[in-house]
C-alpha cells in the first residue's frame, strides 16, 4: 500500500451549532471564554495520489486523520475556510502530521480558562504556559493549526487568536458554509477549485 501524501488546501474555523447534547454546549462555552466566534479548527488536506479530501483535527480522545465525508456528517456546525499567504505563514503539514495520535489534553481544560480569566478578561499576570512549562501533553485543535503556520507559540493559540472579522494578515478568511450531521457531504466551491 503506497503512503499517502497530503497537500494542505485550508485551515477551517469551525462553531457547532447549538443542540440539547452536551458537546454542543463545550463548544459554546470555548467561544464565550476566548470571546470569538469560533470554536474548533481543522486542517482540510487532499491526497495528491487520488485526489480525495482529508481533515486532521484534535477532538477527544486524540489527534486523527479523518475522511472529509467522516468530518462533514460528525455535527451541524457553520464553517469558515481560512487561506494562508505562503509568503507569510508557509504551511508546515509535515509537523502537523506527526502529531497525529497524540492525545487530547482534558486535564488542560480546566487549567486554560483559568488563563482566558487572567489575561483576558482581568489583563493582569503573564500568559499560561502549560504544566511542564513550555506545553502540555497533549495537542489542542488551535495548537495543530499554530504548529502548521510555525507559531513557537503554537500550545497557547486560542480561536480567537487565529480569527478576527478585521482579518489578520496573511490569513484570507472563505465564505462560511454549513455541514448536517449524518448527511452526504455537499462540496463547497472552494473545495471544487482545489481539485
Amino acid at each position: 500500500m503506497q503512503k499517502r501524501q497530503f497537500k494542505f488546501v485550508s485551515l477551517l474555523a469551525e462553531h457547532t451549532l447549538l443542540r440539547p447534547h452536551p458537546a454542543t454546549w463545550f463548544s459554546c462555552s470555548i467561544r464565550v471564554l476566548c470571546c470569538s466566534r469560533y470554536s474548533h479548527y481543522s486542517i482540510l488536506m487532499i491526497d495528491e495520489l487520488d485526489g480525495s479530501f482529508h481533515m486532521i483535527e484534535s477532538t477527544w480522545p486524540k489527534v486523527k486523520v479523518k475522511t472529509y465525508q467522516e468530518w462533514y456528517a460528525h455535527s451541524d456546525r457553520l464553517v469558515l475556510p481560512q487561506f494562508l499567504d505562503e509568503a507569510i505563514w508557509p504551511f508546515d503539514l509535515e509537523a502537523v502530521l506527526a502529531k497525529e495520535g497524540e492525545k487530547y489534553p482534558v486535564r488542560d481544560i480546566v487549567e486554560q480558562p483559568l488563563d482566558i480569566a487572567r489575561t483576558c478578561w482581568f489583563a493582569i499576570g503573564h500568559r499560561w504556559n502549560g504544566f511542564s512549562g513550555i506545553g502540555r501533553g497533549g495537542t489542542f485543535c488551535t495548537e495543530l493549526a499554530a504548529t502548521g503556520m510555525g507559531r513557537a507559540d503554537s500550545h497557547r493559540i486560542r480561536p480567537n487568536d487565529l480569527y478576527s472579522p478585521l482579518g489578520i494578515v496573511g490569513v484570507i478568511n472563505g465564505e462560511e458554509f454549513r455541514t448536517y450531521k449524518g448527511q452526504q457531504a455537499a462540496m463547497p466551491e472552494f473545495l471544487l477549485q482545489a481539485v
